[in-house]
């Protein structure tokens, strides 16, 4: 009986990753339960924002997975990145308490070290540049478009190299 659960949640597992493809959107809109919900933004991490020769990882990689997440999974109120099957931004990317990924970490450094804004504010709608938008979907892409705007690509670069050195124990 557990072999018989074990295969059919690897099955399960497999379909998700062969049907879902690059139509995010609507499977996450279908998603049965918060499994599945997970399985769906672990794949769209995956897929969307790639650790590639670049020597850091792109914004628009960044606006193109927040933009396909629908709004209903989108905490409206500060959370801890989870909560009742409602993500922050840094929650749909994977992080979790003590659980940071380099391309959270990524993230949190370009606003830091970019903009000198601290991500977190931009979340929790106390950030002054972004306090008008009030859909938490709608202000971190507004926020991402302004970083894309407002950084160069060698303080990107510089961000994310110090967040693999972090991310890998060589940070000094």
């Amino acid at each position: 009986m557990e072999k018989h659960k074990t295969l059919s949640k690897t099955l399960k597992k497999t379909i998700i990753h062969e049907t879902v493809g690059n139509n995010f959107t609507r499977y996450l809109n279908k998603a049965e339960n918060s499994r599945d919900v997970r399985a769906i933004l672990n794949l769209m991490v995956n897929k969307l924002i790639t650790d590639k020769s670049v020597p850091y990882i792109s914004v628009e990689e960044y606006i193109g997975f927040f933009e396909k997440i629908p709004l209903k999974y989108w905490a409206i109120r500060p959370i801890f990145y989870k909560n009742d099957d409602k993500y922050d931004a840094l929650g749909f990317l994977g992080e979790r308490v003590h659980a940071s990924t380099l391309i959270t970490k990524t993230l949190a450094f370009y606003y830091q070290d970019g903009l000198n804004m601290n991500i977190t504010h931009v979340l929790d709608n106390i950030q002054p540049e972004f306090i008008d938008v009030e859909n938490p979907k709608d202000r971190m892409i507004k926020s991402l478009y302004y970083l894309k705007e407002n950084t160069s690509k060698g303080d990107l670069n510089r961000a994310y190299f110090k967040a693999k050195k972090i991310m890998y124990g060589t940070y000094r």
